[in-house]
């Protein structure tokens, strides 16, 4: 785990090293290591590493065209690249992932990228053509950061490396806060401090003199092709062979494997490949508190029965129930926020993650795989059945996915917008059945809203909370897969644990073979997720493989809210004091619901919850100096 940073100034020659030491020094916790420093006057780069994680890092350079590189990379088909390098002729002066990037990058520039499967974020500047290059892997990526002034651009692995740039300030971007406080988080590149940019997932940016910098994506899923055709057995074998095949990759090979083991089909799947792959592999998995609170309908709170089902089955899954947390909820956020340098919104797991992932590294594990980003590839549900078989006019298929509840489904789409309000709060979705439930679930204070322009977005996130019935879900994933940055926190947690989070479900490799079958695969029969049960017949036990109830997670968080009325009031009060917080948060309304949650009255906790972890990151934000 590497952080990168550097400048370009086309037009001027700056401060040199003196100016990359101020990044590096602002970058050292938690990169306690340095890596290297290199500049020419027009441009600079420099590395620092975590020293607790493996690794080289440092500027590279190549002798013949002066080109320097450097980046943060797993690469997970070394193999497959080694022999694409050999049989093009290219000898990598280092065998390192940084350097097999390198070498690929000096070969084929960026359609290098297309033949990598791994997580990775680069800078490569040519001085010979004045061309600095970003780039970050798809699906899952190290966090770069830039800012762009003029003809020059700076970069850096998190915002608080181009803070240390002259002229460039902290301020808060009060539109992004406004989309961010009703859980959206606008255009792909925006972050929450003004003028500072993140490189969205899959992309290259483009920085030449006399020109602005230029963002492309490199990653496309051509989804105009015909899906491919084919049995469902045929293509879950393949799928069970990919995923087989990507594990293995991602499996540490000099030190213990674990795995994030919820109990549902994606972990279990990945539990089950994992130990084909090794003798011996860590489960760690989360019970909530008794009392934890009543699942809604095809939910349950607790699936360690069937993490020992899976674990009867599979010899060598050495499978540990990790104690249920009972601490304040928000005991860690503020060690979360610090490190991602915005707020983390997933708190009611936050607690338990981290108990994971540091049992994980006392029991010598550096890694930890997980099922994260499977409901948007493998384990999709396959979209609308009854809207595909009605535009296909596959009429048996029609008849075969028919009931009234899909049918209404189907027709709401073509009601006048009053009327799909009443039929949803009819249906039960009272979240979204007002005028305005982006303000009406949401902590965001109504003149904060009303400055921010927030009602425009309205429709935005209607379509991203409510999205109508599609026959064809994979644009709408493949949109998820690009926006959906994990990244930022994965950086995070290893920052604080010294543990790294791996993804096999949201392989590269994976997302592109999933999206590229038929939605029918993934619905087959009207069986939801039919691929991925398919595929791991005979893997994990059929308790797991034909349910269709889902694991909820963060049950416990009301009855630990509830559990400590001391930290949740003092967190109100010293809200309160927080100019920041003051501006944006809807502050009575957020002590009302305090009030009515212990008081034992139902109260709409996302208003609560959201404010609260908000709140945090704005207080943060004020003790820096942001304004």
């Amino acid at each position: 785990m590497s952080a990168l940073f550097g400048y370009v100034h086309l037009d001027s020659a700056p401060g040199g090293e003196d100016r990359l030491a101020r990044m590096g020094a602002a970058l050292a916790c938690p990169f306690d290591e340095p890596g290297g420093l290199w500049t020419d006057g027009l441009a600079g780069m420099g590395t620092r590493r975590l020293a607790r994680r493996p690794g080289t890092s440092r500027p590279r350079t190549c002798a013949r065209t002066g080109l320097v590189f450097a980046a943060d990379a797993r690469i997970d088909n070394r193999s497959d690249l080694r022999s694409q390098l050999k049989a093009a002729g290219v000898v990598p002066d280092e065998e390192d992932d940084a350097g097999l990037l390198f070498a690929a990058w000096r070969r084929w520039d960026v359609s290098a990228l297309t033949r990598i499967a791994g997580v990775f974020a680069f800078a490569a500047w040519a001085p010979q053509t004045r061309r600095l290059v970003l780039g970050r892997s798809p699906i899952v990526a190290p966090p770069l950061h830039y800012h762009e002034a003029g003809d020059g651009l700076a970069f850096a692995t998190m915002p608080r490396g181009l803070f240390a740039m002259p002229g460039v300030e902290r301020q808060l971007d009060r539109h992004t806060l406004a989309m961010n406080l009703i859980r959206l988080s606008g255009e792909d590149h925006v972050t929450l401090f003004a003028g500072i940019r993140r490189l969205p997932m899959g992309c290259v940016l483009q920085k030449e003199a006399g020109r602005p910098a230029v963002i492309r994506r490199w990653w496309e899923v051509d989804l105009s092709r015909a899906p491919s055709p084919g049995r469902l057995a045929d293509h879950a074998a393949a799928l069970r062979d990919l995923l087989a095949h990507v594990v293995d990759e991602q499996m540490p090979q000099a030190e213990p494997a674990a795995l994030m083991l919820s109990g549902g089909l994606d972990s279990a799947g990945i539990a089950a490949l994992a130990v084909r792959a090794r003798p011996r592999v860590l489960a760690f998995t989360h019970v909530p508190a008794p009392g934890a609170g009543i699942p809604p309908a095809g939910w349950q709170v607790d699936e360690s029965a069937l993490v020992k089902d899976l674990a009867a089955t599979c010899a060598g899954l050495d499978s540990r129930i990790l104690p249920f947390e009972t601490g304040y909820p928000l005991d860690g956020a503020d060690h979360m926020l610090r490190a991602q340098e915005r707020h983390f919104s997933n708190i009611g797991n936050l607690d338990w993650m981290i108990t994971a992932l540091t049992a994980a590294r006392e029991s010598g594990a550096g890694v930890m795989l997980t099922g994260i980003q499977g409901n948007l590839t493998a384990s999709r549900a396959g979209g609308a059945p009854f809207l595909a078989a009605l535009a296909a006019r596959d009429w048996p298929g029609l008849v075969r996915e028919f009931s009234m509840r899909r049918a209404l489904s189907a027709g709401v789409l073509v009601l006048p917008e009053p009327l799909r309000r009443r039929m949803r709060m009819l249906r039960g979705h009272l979240s979204t059945a007002t005028a305005r439930p982006w303000r009406d679930h949401h902590p965001v204070r109504p003149a904060f809203a009303d400055a921010q322009a927030l009602d425009a977005e309205g429709p935005v996130w209607l379509s991203t909370y409510m999205p109508p019935p599609q026959a064809d879900e994979r644009h709408r994933l493949l949109h998820l897969l690009r926006r959906q940055d994990v990244g930022l926190a994965d950086h995070a947690f290893t920052h604080l644990t010294g543990v790294e989070w791996r993804h096999p479900l949201a392989d590269r490799r994976v997302a592109e073979f999933c999206l590229q079958l038929p939605n029918r695969l993934f619905h087959h029969q009207g069986e939801p997720r039919s691929l991925m049960r398919e595929a791991l017949r005979g893997l994990v036990p059929d308790s797991i493989r034909t349910s269709r109830i889902r694991g909820l997670q963060a049950a416990d968080v009301i009855s630990r809210l509830k559990a400590h009325p001391g930290p949740l009031m003092a967190d109100l009060e010293r809200l309160d004091r927080c100019d920041l917080a003051c501006e944006a948060l809807d502050l009575g309304r957020m002590r009302r619901c305090a009030e009515g949650l212990l008081a034992g009255r139902d109260v709409p906790i996302s208003i609560l919850v959201g404010g609260l972890t908000m709140g945090r990151f704005l207080c943060w934000l004020e003790e820096e100096g942001v304004r």
